[in-house]
């Protein structure tokens, strides 16, 4: 985010991550993409996200 320490965002991001991590690929992505938007709103940021789960 804007203004917001790189610190701070990769933690947000690893308590989301934690949180999902038993969610199946789909959810996990989904959710964790909602959930990081909700904490402050979405500012119209390109986002990518690439996820792989070992089968």
């Amino acid at each position: 985010r804007r203004g917001e320490s790189l610190d701070v965002g990769l933690t947000r991001l690893r308590q989301h991550a934690a949180a999902l991590a038993r969610e199946p690929v789909e959810v996990f992505c989904d959710e964790l993409l909602t959930g990081l938007a909700a904490d402050h709103g979405d500012h119209g940021d390109d986002v990518a996200l690439l996820a792989a789960r070992p089968a």
